[in-house]
């Protein structure tokens, strides 16, 4: 073992002497000093299964005594100078992540997971495991391409899969050997190896002969006068709320590249959405209802030639992006897209307003409400006059959807019609004003079936709660006395 002091600038300048100066484990080493790393410990002669994969494809050439003599790096709170001391540490305490690096010339990064550096409520990692259990719970796996096997693409579908397979363990993570095979299969002949990189056709077919259903989105066509794909941001985001990645294409002037969007900032007092659709209609989308990624700053990504955890900002999404792909898990059935269920969650929600809520047509309000939930009933009357109503559309499962709810406050006439709504997975729309959201709170949410599609005719929500109205497909509940706000989902889950 060799042993590297972290602590300064210095120190970590030294150590990637040693260790390989790829821009990955710099971004790495920084981010274990940052978070209280003292020691990175270099392990020699370690397997790592991606490796071996690589070899077996490409390298086989080479000794076979490199095989396991790959190097793991694990960067740890203490000072350590010797394996005694490494081994009384108690690594479920001390560990703030790890690499493995190949022992190719390049000393490239094979896999990594690291302690996320967010501790505040402006960056949520939606995409990572929720509900695990010590330092690196939340981590979600890094990988840099090769340079000769694996590429950005490759890079890209393994990081994906592997932080899908986290939340639906049923869903494969798809490997070198895995896309090769694939493509080596449906293209017989046609050298796959040294790899110049993936088509977005590519890698739509590596991942669906993997078990997932693809959705691929071309960005290039949908630029407006501005040159901005502005609908994208707005697709890619509804997704990564749902904690499934997006692989987004970029352009850049060395070629194009691929990179995961795995999470997004959040600004309470961003300006956009208040002054956006006032002063830039047109710019603003003009819809009848305001997207809830008007309020993210940036995304989250993985980028395997700089490594975990950067910001992208939204603008580059609109601006160089040019192609996203997403890997659904067949286990969701998905057969509604959250850029269809976000509209017909309004079209559901007018028809609501106008019969239940509009005293001009009810000439009351439902449910007997007090004083205060009649003048939140108004408010939210008035946004949707506007136009400027929020919608954030959540993909949740039915346990998910069951803790949310439970810890909601609202009355339980409300909680007990809801959770007889019996779907594994369900699309939920929350519905907010740009002031409430701003504190992350919300009026109620619109309950959608993602297993029908969205034009089969009389499909109706599973489930519509506003304050004091609940209405599902076993009827219209009376509510007596409401919670008039409550909070998002997941409002609480700062990226750790």
């Amino acid at each position: 073992m060799q042993f590297y002091s972290i602590r300064t600038p210095e120190q970590v300048a030294l150590a990637l002497h040693e260790l390989g100066s790829a821009r990955p484990l710099r971004r790495l080493l920084h981010l274990a000093r940052s978070q209280g790393a003292a020691t990175a410990v270099a392990e020699e002669g370690v397997t790592c299964e991606g490796w071996d994969e690589e070899m077996g494809l490409f390298y086989h050439s080479v000794p076979d005594s490199l095989e396991g003599v790959s190097v793991k790096v694990t960067f740890v709170k203490s000072a350590v100078s010797s394996e005694e001391e490494f081994a009384a540490l108690k690594l479920e305490d001390e560990s703030i992540g790890y690499a493995i690096i190949r022992p190719t010339p390049l000393g490239t990064i094979a896999e990594s997971k690291i302690i996320p550096p967010y501790r505040s409520d402006h960056h949520y990692l939606v995409c990572g495991p929720q509900d695990g259990v010590g330092p690196l719970s939340s981590a979600i796996a890094f990988m840099q391409q090769d340079v000769t096997v694996t590429r950005c693409a490759h890079a890209s579908i393994w990081i994906t899969t592997s932080a899908l397979h986290e939340r639906f363990p049923d869903s494969p993570v798809v490997g070198a050997k895995v896309i090769h095979d694939v493509l080596a299969t449906s293209n017989p002949g046609t050298p796959r190896i040294p790899s110049r990189g993936l088509h977005q056709v590519q890698i739509a077919q590596a991942l669906s002969e993997s078990g997932y259903r693809v959705v691929n989105y071309d960005f290039e066509s949908a630029r407006d006068e501005r040159g901005e794909a502005r609908e994208a941001d707005r697709i890619v985001y509804r997704y990564v709320e749902s904690g499934i990645p997006v692989i987004l294409g970029i352009d850049t002037q060395i070629g194009r590249h691929t990179v995961v969007l795995l999470g997004h900032g959040f600004d309470a007092d961003a300006w956009w959405p208040g002054a956006g659709p006032g002063y830039y209609p047109t710019l603003a989308g003009g819809g009848s209802w305001l997207p809830s990624s008007f309020w993210a700053t940036d995304y989250i990504i993985h980028d395997d030639n700089f490594g975990p955890y950067l910001n992208l900002s939204r603008g580059s999404v609109r601006i160089r992006g040019v192609a996203a792909i997403v890997a659904i898990p067949n286990c969701l059935n998905m057969m509604m897209l959250p850029e269809e269920a976000e509209p017909k969650a309004m079209s559901a929600l007018s028809v609501v307003l106008r019969e239940a809520y509009d005293p001009v047509v009810t000439g009351a309000y439902p449910g007997g409400l007090t004083n205060e939930a009649a003048r939140v009933v108004d408010d939210v009357y008035d946004w949707a006059a506007r136009s400027q109503l929020v919608l954030r559309t959540v993909l949740v499962s039915r346990e998910e959807f069951a803790v949310h709810i439970a810890h909601s406050e609202y009355a339980p006439e409300v909680i007990e019609a809801l959770l007889k709504i019996d779907r594994e997975w369900m699309w939920m729309v929350e519905i907010s004003s740009p002031v409430l959201f701003g504190e992350k709170l919300k009026f109620g949410e619109i309950l959608l079936d993602p297993g029908v599609p969205p034009m089969f005719p009389g499909t109706s929500p599973l489930g519509i709660h506003l304050p004091g109205y609940v209405k599902t497909r076993e009827g219209q509940v009376g509510v007596q006395a409401d919670k008039i706000s409550s909070v998002l989902h997941r409002a609480s889950l700062a990226a750790h």
